[in-house]
This record gives structure tokens, C-alpha cells and sequence, in this order.
């Protein structure tokens, strides 16, 4: 995840993230390229806003579909996989985790 003291951006496979804050309320900006997915388990609370673009999010086997508005919130370990549509522009998500370890 994105979860670091100073701001960075990270690129991957599936797009890119950029760090916001530090411990133990951290935030970051995530984009999702589109047709893409990303996946993972959460070792922290966190909450998912979702700031321009449509997909789905899967979490612990459910499916659902997620736009612009809409917020998802994810317990501590949680599986999850995002993934953008492939006829938008991608999925744009402001991301916000608790840890409680700070």
C-alpha cells in the first residue's frame, strides 16, 4: 500500500498511488488504469472514496459495483481486488487507512 511518512508516487501494473500522510491515520490518491485490477488484503481499517470513474470491488468473494460517490469500507484484514471498467477512464479513489500500531 501507500502508507509512508513522506509523499511519493508508486506505479504498477494496474496504474498508480501517491502517499499523502504518515501514521496512524495515513491517506493516499489511487488511480486504477483502465480494465485493470489490482488486489490485496487489508492490514488496517481503511475506507475507499471514490472520486471519478465506474468498476467493481470484490470483497471477500461479494461483488459490487462502485462510481463516483460511492465510499467502501474495509475492515482489517480483508480480501479485496478493485478493478476499473475498461470503457472509462480509469477509477480515481482517495484512500484513508487506520493503523493501529500508529
Amino acid at each position: 500500500m501507500c502508507w509512508t511518512s513522506r509523499p511519493m508516487r508508486r506505479f504498477s501494473e494496474w496504474g498508480w498511488e501517491q502517499g499523502l500522510s504518515g501514521a496512524p491515520l495515513a491517506s493516499c490518491l489511487r488511480f486504477v488504469d483502465p480494465g485493470k485490477g489490482c488486489s490485496s488484503s487489508t492490514g488496517s481499517v481503511q475506507l475507499w472514496h471514490v472520486l471519478a470513474g465506474t468498476g467493481y470491488v470484490v470483497l471477500d468473494g461479494e461483488l459490487s459495483p462502485i462510481s463516483a460517490g460511492d465510499t467502501v469500507s474495509l475492515p482489517v484484514d480483508t480480501e479485496y481486488v478493485i478493478t476499473a471498467s475498461s470503457d472509462d477512464e480509469g477509477l480515481a479513489l482517495f484512500v484513508v487507512a487506520h493503523h493501529e500500531d500508529g
